[in-house]
């Protein structure tokens, strides 16, 4: 009888030799956790938290493999997770030595962080919202009274001056974040 294992376990490469991935500690769930709180603050999804709570407390790199097996999380939602926060900043690219996947470190530096997330998130909303309130301001309804009509043309105009104090606010913020 051939003692020999099956092919498929000689050609597929261990998630990294030697290195087992062991379950999250308390330590690690915590951070993880306030993390999760503040994704969903700022209303971004539980995941991106999970991942970047990880990268935060990880001593080494983390890599798909490593998210996948210790955030219990699928292939593809650990993927499209660790791209986007990529994409916001919050994660960086690093190179491992002899190993060709994707490692990834968390960005610490608040004032990076705080940056991106104004210039990614809060500006297109404001620049996108901008034409919104114009056309709501030309928008009349003949179905509500003239009270009504009145009432909603200055909460309109109110939002209008909230967005333009922000506008002014976000460049001035950026300046000082840097």
């Amino acid at each position: 009888m051939d003692s020999s294992p099956p092919i498929e376990a000689t050609v597929a490469a261990p998630p990294l030799e030697g290195v087992e991935f062991l379950p999250l500690d308390e330590c690690e769930r915590g951070v993880i956790e306030m993390f999760v709180s503040a994704a969903d603050v700022l209303g971004f999804p539980r995941s991106l938290g999970e991942l970047y709570g990880l990268a935060y407390i990880s001593p080494q790199p983390i890599h798909l493999a490593e998210v996948c097996e210790r955030l219990k999380m699928s292939k593809g939602s650990a993927s499209q997770g660790l791209r986007t926060l990529r994409d916001l900043g919050a994660l960086k690219p690093v190179y491992v030595a002899g190993d060709r996947r994707d490692f990834f470190q968390p960005e610490i530096k608040m004032r990076v962080l705080v940056g991106r997330l104004l210039a990614e998130r809060l500006r297109p909303h404001l620049e996108r919202s901008s034409g919104a309130l114009g056309q709501l301001k030309n928008e009349a309804d003949a179905t509500v009274t003239p009270q009504v009509k009145k009432f909603r043309q200055e909460r309109i105009e109110m939002l209008g001056a909230w967005q333009k104090r922000i506008s002014t606010f976000l460049p001035l913020l950026q300046r000082i974040l840097r």
